[in-house]
C-alpha cells in the first residue's frame, strides 16, 4: 500500500481502526470469552440447562457491543479501501462504523434474547415481591 500510494489519510485511518479492532479483541472480547469458556467447562456436560451465571456471561451487553463494533469497523475499513476518502471522510467513516457497532450491539444484547436471563429476572422479581 505504502509503495503504491504512500501514506494517505485512508491508509493511516484504516491502520488505526485495525488497532482499535485488536484492542477490542484482546481487551474485551478475548477476556470475556475466556471467562465464558472456563464457566462452561465447570458447569458440566451437554444437554444440561444453561446455569444463570453462564447465561449472564454469554449475554453480557459489553461483549455483544464489542463484537459488533469490531465487525462494523471491519466493514468501515473495506469502505475506506474502496472509496479512498480524504482524512475527514476517513474519520467520519470510522466514527459512523463504531457508532453503528454500538447500536447493533446494544440491540443484540437485549435480555429478551436470553431465556435464562428472563427466567432469572422473573425469579428475582418474585423474591422481591414476597420478601
Amino acid at each position: 500500500m505504502v509503495a503504491a500510494w504512500g501514506i494517505t489519510p485512508w491508509i493511516a485511518v484504516s491502520l488505526a481502526a485495525m488497532a482499535v479492532m485488536l484492542a477490542l479483541r484482546m481487551g474485551v472480547t478475548g477476556r470475556r470469552l475466556g471467562v465464558i469458556r472456563r464457566t462452561a467447562s465447570a458447569a458440566g456436560g451437554m444437554g444440561e440447562p444453561m446455569p444463570g451465571e453462564l447465561g449472564r456471561l454469554v449475554y453480557d451487553p459489553v461483549l455483544w457491543v464489542a463484537a459488533q463494533m469490531a465487525g462494523t469497523t471491519a466493514l468501515g475499513i473495506v469502505f475506506l479501501m474502496t472509496a479512498k476518502p480524504d482524512l475527514a471522510g476517513s474519520l467520519v467513516t470510522v466514527a459512523v462504523a463504531l457508532a453503528l457497532g454500538v447500536v447493533a450491539g446494544a440491540g443484540s444484547a437485549r435480555r429478551s434474547h436470553c431465556p435464562a436471563m428472563a427466567g432469572a429476572a422473573a425469579i428475582a422479581s418474585e423474591k422481591q415481591a414476597l420478601g
